[in-house]
């Protein structure tokens, strides 16, 4: 279902709610030379062909998966971009993020909870680049139950960069890349799972605000 609504000027908002629309340069300086704090702590974890699921047009690639088949069920490879590798404690940067809390996501901009240059550089997992994260290994008995698990900081290399629309009718069509080809079968188990433990399964909607231009309407929501 599609909704329309006049284009709005979100100023007002932002400024109301103290929403910081951009960063000081200051802090921009700060994130373009920020290092890795745990650079010498990492394993090295580049040879799992990782890849992200993001929304149409993302830019801050902030997860990557590989699913793998075991004698004993699956293993669940997990790796969620390690930003906060970039922080150093009692910087002008950290200061900034305690203040912001979130990055929110208003229809016509992104208030970041960091500056681009490592939202969307340093601490995005971009396909091809090394990059820091901190990476859960789970594994799953052939009913999908966790079995075990291990943590720890490691350096990867994204081997893809797919969006929700893109695997969706890969799926449909039996084209999976191989890194989630097992993703059917373990939401599957892991759905089966949630109902012998009588979970409750909210169904929400998937909503997206768009701003696009009609000859006819003019530029709308």
């Amino acid at each position: 279902m599609k909704l329309y609504a006049a284009a709005l000027d979100f100023d007002p908002v932002a400024h109301e709610f103290n929403v910081p629309r951009d960063f000081p340069t200051q802090l921009h300086e700060e994130a373009a030379s920020a290092q890795d704090l745990y650079s010498d702590q990492r394993e090295d974890l580049r040879e799992i062909p990782f890849v992200t699921i993001d929304p149409v047009g993302s830019r801050d690639l902030d997860q990557a998966v590989y699913i793998e088949k075991t004698t004993a069920g699956f293993r669940v490879h997990y790796a969620i971009a390690d930003v906060a590798a970039f922080i150093a404690p009692g910087s002008a940067l950290e200061q900034a993020s305690i203040e912001r809390g979130q990055t929110i996501y208003l229809p016509d901009f992104p208030a970041r909870l960091h500056p681009e240059e490592l939202s969307e550089g340093a601490g995005s997992l971009l396909q091809g680049e090394d990059r820091p994260a901190v990476v859960w290994s789970i594994d799953l008995d052939e009913l999908g139950e966790v079995s075990g698990f291990h943590v720890r900081r490691a350096l990867v290399n994204s081997r893809a960069r797919l969006d929700y629309d893109q695997a969706q009718q890969d799926l449909d069509n039996g084209l999976l890349h191989s890194s989630i080809e097992h993703l059917p079968t373990v939401g599957r188990l892991r759905q089966e799972s949630a109902l012998r433990r009588e979970a409750i399964n909210l169904s929400i909607p998937s909503q997206r605000v768009v701003r696009v231009a009609d000859e006819a309407a003019g530029e709308h929501y």
